[in-house]
Protein backbone atom coordinates (compact mmCIF):
# COMPACT_ATOMS: atom_id res chain seq x y z
CA UNK A 1 0.00 0.00 0.00
CA UNK A 2 1.05 3.48 -0.89
CA UNK A 3 -0.42 6.92 0.17
CA UNK A 4 0.64 10.11 -0.74
CA UNK A 5 -0.13 12.74 2.44
CA UNK A 6 0.74 16.21 3.99
CA UNK A 7 1.61 17.39 7.08
CA UNK A 8 2.36 21.26 7.67
CA UNK A 9 5.60 23.00 8.67
CA UNK A 10 5.64 24.89 12.09
CA UNK A 11 3.69 25.61 15.19
CA UNK A 12 0.55 23.75 13.52
CA UNK A 13 2.72 20.25 13.72
CA UNK A 14 2.75 19.51 17.47
CA UNK A 15 -0.64 20.66 18.17
CA UNK A 16 -1.83 18.19 15.30
CA UNK A 17 0.54 15.23 15.28
CA UNK A 18 -1.93 12.91 17.28
CA UNK A 19 -4.31 13.06 14.30
CA UNK A 20 -1.79 11.80 12.05
CA UNK A 21 0.71 9.90 14.53
CA UNK A 22 -1.61 6.18 14.38
CA UNK A 23 -1.17 6.30 10.04
CA UNK A 24 2.56 6.68 10.51
CA UNK A 25 3.51 3.62 12.50
CA UNK A 26 7.23 3.28 11.09
CA UNK A 27 7.22 -0.49 11.62
CA UNK A 28 4.13 -0.39 9.32
CA UNK A 29 5.35 2.40 6.70
CA UNK A 30 8.31 4.02 5.41
CA UNK A 31 8.07 7.70 4.70
CA UNK A 32 9.51 8.79 1.58
CA UNK A 33 9.50 12.99 1.31
CA UNK A 34 8.10 14.58 -1.94
CA UNK A 35 7.90 18.01 -1.59
CA UNK A 36 6.39 20.71 0.39
CA UNK A 37 3.57 23.07 -0.81
CA UNK A 38 2.51 26.49 0.05
CA UNK A 39 -1.32 27.51 1.91
CA UNK A 40 -3.10 30.01 2.39
CA UNK A 41 -5.74 32.65 1.88
CA UNK A 42 -7.02 32.91 -1.73
CA UNK A 43 -8.80 36.30 -2.41
CA UNK A 44 -9.62 38.09 -6.02
CA UNK A 45 -7.24 39.20 -8.20
CA UNK A 46 -5.63 42.18 -6.57
CA UNK A 47 -7.03 41.91 -3.73
CA UNK A 48 -9.70 44.69 -3.52
CA UNK A 49 -10.65 43.76 -0.01
CA UNK A 50 -7.14 44.34 1.09
CA UNK A 51 -7.09 40.84 2.86
CA UNK A 52 -3.79 40.65 4.95
CA UNK A 53 -4.48 37.12 7.67
CA UNK A 54 -7.01 35.07 9.11
CA UNK A 55 -8.58 38.25 11.06
CA UNK A 56 -9.69 40.03 8.33
CA UNK A 57 -12.03 36.82 7.75
CA UNK A 58 -14.23 38.34 10.22
CA UNK A 59 -15.48 41.05 8.69
CA UNK A 60 -18.96 40.70 8.37
CA UNK A 61 -18.51 42.28 4.46
CA UNK A 62 -16.65 39.00 3.51
CA UNK A 63 -18.11 36.21 1.69
CA UNK A 64 -15.85 32.84 2.51
CA UNK A 65 -16.13 29.86 0.87
CA UNK A 66 -14.15 26.68 2.66
CA UNK A 67 -12.94 23.11 2.29
CA UNK A 68 -15.16 20.07 3.20
CA UNK A 69 -15.06 18.67 6.58
CA UNK A 70 -12.25 16.11 6.97
CA UNK A 71 -10.02 17.49 4.69
CA UNK A 72 -6.66 18.00 5.48
CA UNK A 73 -6.97 21.63 4.22
CA UNK A 74 -10.05 22.12 6.70
CA UNK A 75 -8.28 20.70 9.25
CA UNK A 76 -5.16 23.08 8.74
CA UNK A 77 -7.64 26.04 8.33
CA UNK A 78 -9.44 25.03 11.91
CA UNK A 79 -6.19 24.48 13.61
CA UNK A 80 -5.09 28.01 12.65
CA UNK A 81 -8.26 29.57 13.30
CA UNK A 82 -7.99 27.91 17.23
CA UNK A 83 -4.07 29.33 17.76
CA UNK A 84 -5.30 32.59 16.54
CA UNK A 85 -8.14 32.84 18.91
CA UNK A 86 -10.65 33.27 16.11
CA UNK A 87 -13.94 31.67 16.30
CA UNK A 88 -15.37 29.88 13.40
CA UNK A 89 -18.61 31.56 14.42
CA UNK A 90 -17.26 35.04 13.27
CA UNK A 91 -16.62 34.02 9.92
CA UNK A 92 -19.38 34.81 6.70
CA UNK A 93 -19.51 31.57 4.87
CA UNK A 94 -17.81 28.94 7.23
CA UNK A 95 -20.46 26.05 6.23
CA UNK A 96 -20.62 26.81 2.97
CA UNK A 97 -18.27 24.20 1.71
CA UNK A 98 -16.00 22.93 -1.79
CA UNK A 99 -14.37 19.83 -2.31
CA UNK A 100 -11.45 21.19 -4.20
CA UNK A 101 -8.89 23.63 -4.39
CA UNK A 102 -9.77 24.30 -7.49
CA UNK A 103 -13.48 24.79 -7.01
CA UNK A 104 -12.27 27.12 -4.14
CA UNK A 105 -10.61 29.17 -6.81
CA UNK A 106 -13.63 28.62 -9.11
CA UNK A 107 -15.50 29.95 -7.00
CA UNK A 108 -13.65 33.22 -5.90
CA UNK A 109 -12.54 34.08 -9.21
CA UNK A 110 -16.69 34.04 -10.42
CA UNK A 111 -17.21 36.68 -7.60
CA UNK A 112 -19.58 34.49 -5.67
CA UNK A 113 -17.34 34.61 -2.76
CA UNK A 114 -14.53 37.08 -1.54
CA UNK A 115 -11.67 34.67 0.12
CA UNK A 116 -11.07 31.08 0.66
CA UNK A 117 -8.36 28.80 2.02
CA UNK A 118 -6.07 27.02 -0.03
CA UNK A 119 -3.05 26.24 -1.81
CA UNK A 120 -1.06 28.77 -4.18
CA UNK A 121 -0.96 26.43 -7.28
CA UNK A 122 -5.27 26.41 -7.55
CA UNK A 123 -4.93 30.43 -6.91
CA UNK A 124 -2.34 30.98 -9.72
CA UNK A 125 -4.02 28.81 -12.29
CA UNK A 126 -7.08 31.71 -11.95
CA UNK A 127 -4.96 34.48 -11.60
CA UNK A 128 -6.23 35.42 -7.83
CA UNK A 129 -4.61 36.94 -4.63
CA UNK A 130 -2.46 34.57 -2.95
CA UNK A 131 -1.12 35.56 1.30
CA UNK A 132 1.10 32.61 2.10
CA UNK A 133 0.06 31.12 6.04
CA UNK A 134 1.09 27.58 5.80
CA UNK A 135 3.99 25.52 4.66
CA UNK A 136 2.88 21.90 4.20
CA UNK A 137 5.22 18.88 3.88
CA UNK A 138 4.03 15.94 1.34
CA UNK A 139 5.17 12.60 2.13
CA UNK A 140 4.78 9.47 0.52
CA UNK A 141 3.95 6.44 3.36
CA UNK A 142 4.99 2.82 2.04
CA UNK A 143 4.14 -0.15 3.51
CA UNK A 144 7.12 -2.41 4.83
CA UNK A 145 5.64 -4.48 3.12
CA UNK A 146 6.50 -3.43 -0.39
CA UNK A 147 10.33 -4.78 -1.21
CA UNK A 148 12.97 -2.82 -0.73
CA UNK A 149 14.03 -2.77 -4.60
CA UNK A 150 10.22 -0.97 -5.25
CA UNK A 151 11.36 1.91 -2.48
CA UNK A 152 14.45 2.35 -4.25
CA UNK A 153 12.81 2.63 -7.64
CA UNK A 154 10.54 5.21 -6.13
CA UNK A 155 13.00 7.21 -4.44
CA UNK A 156 14.91 7.14 -8.19
CA UNK A 157 11.27 8.57 -9.42
CA UNK A 158 11.51 11.39 -6.96
CA UNK A 159 14.88 12.66 -7.24
CA UNK A 160 14.94 12.50 -11.32
CA UNK A 161 14.89 15.66 -13.27
CA UNK A 162 12.17 15.06 -14.71
CA UNK A 163 10.05 15.01 -11.26
CA UNK A 164 11.73 17.75 -9.75
CA UNK A 165 11.29 20.08 -12.64
CA UNK A 166 7.83 19.48 -12.75
CA UNK A 167 7.28 20.19 -9.04
CA UNK A 168 9.05 23.14 -9.09
CA UNK A 169 6.83 24.46 -12.20
CA UNK A 170 3.36 24.23 -9.92
CA UNK A 171 3.35 27.61 -8.02
CA UNK A 172 4.06 27.00 -4.25
CA UNK A 173 5.35 23.47 -4.65
CA UNK A 174 9.37 23.02 -3.82
CA UNK A 175 11.57 19.82 -4.13
CA UNK A 176 12.23 20.28 -0.13
CA UNK A 177 14.30 16.50 0.46
CA UNK A 178 12.64 15.25 -2.15
CA UNK A 179 13.42 11.30 -2.48
CA UNK A 180 14.66 11.23 0.92
CA UNK A 181 13.15 9.00 4.12
CA UNK A 182 12.40 10.77 6.84
CA UNK A 183 11.38 9.45 10.66
CA UNK A 184 7.42 10.16 11.86
CA UNK A 185 9.23 12.02 14.71
CA UNK A 186 10.69 14.19 12.19
CA UNK A 187 8.04 14.77 10.09
CA UNK A 188 5.36 15.22 13.18
CA UNK A 189 8.01 17.75 14.91
CA UNK A 190 7.87 19.85 11.17
CA UNK A 191 11.34 19.60 10.58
Amino acid sequence: MILPGSIFQGDLSASLAPQYRHWLDEEKVCLLQLGSRQQGLMAQKNNPLKLKDLTDLTRRSIRFINRQKDSGTRTIFDELLRHAGISKTRIRGYDDEEFTHLAVAAMLASGAVDAGFGIKAAASKFGLHFIPVVVESYVLAISREVSSEVVAEFQGLLRSDGFIRKLKSLPGYLPANTGNVISTEKLLAGE
